[in-house]
């Protein structure tokens, strides 16, 4: 049996749901995460 059109709209929306927060997580974590590593923007 072949999923239906709807089936397949919701992975997809699931799957780019899922990849902005994974982008957003990482994004409001990395400045923290650079602190206690001692990184600067300096390089």
């Amino acid at each position: 049996m072949r999923p239906s059109m709807a089936g397949r709209l919701a992975v997809l929306f699931l799957t780019q749901m899922m990849l902005v927060v994974d982008t957003t997580i990482v994004n409001v974590a990395l400045p923290s995460i650079g602190a206690q590593l001692g990184f600067s923007a300096a390089g």
